[in-house]
């Protein structure tokens, strides 16, 4: 990805991610996911603005900070956090979908704490394989 901003979108603020040309398939794929799951664990899904060999994907601005940069600060903190994750890819995977490229990068920290999952864009259906990788 070359970037993401923030943007507002009437009384909402979005995130817009800009990929590289070379990444505008991958950007729409994960674009049509989250459009399809709309899922409180998942970074919302808003628009996706198509300019034909490059896209911007526009979701719910849920924060700046990912747990790269904030990790949970306490014990009770990082296991309701870890909790809320699992439960997030446990219902992934009962829809049949794999995060594919789960890193605490993806991880977004919400205004209450709360985990949002990000960057879908390497997801992939369920198979033993792929589950494993999001399990690790």
């Amino acid at each position: 990805m070359s970037g993401i901003t923030v943007s507002r979108r009437g009384e909402r603020l979005v995130a817009v991610k800009h990929p590289h040309a070379d990444q505008a398939d991958r950007c729409r794929a994960e674009a049509a996911l989250l459009a399809r799951l709309e899922h409180p664990g998942l970074v919302p899904f808003v628009d996706l603005v198509d300019h034909g060999d490059t896209c911007e994907l526009h979701t719910g601005y849920m924060g700046t900070d990912t747990w790269a940069r904030t990790p949970p600060a306490t014990d009770h903190a990082l296991i309701d956090g870890l909790a809320a994750v699992a439960s997030t890819v446990a219902d992934l995977h009962d829809l049949g979908v794999t995060h594919g490229a789960l890193l605490v990068e993806h991880v977004i920290v919400g205004h209450d704490q709360r985990p949002f999952l990000c960057s879908l864009g390497d997801a992939r259906p369920v198979d033993p394989s792929t589950e494993a990788d999001d399990m690790a």
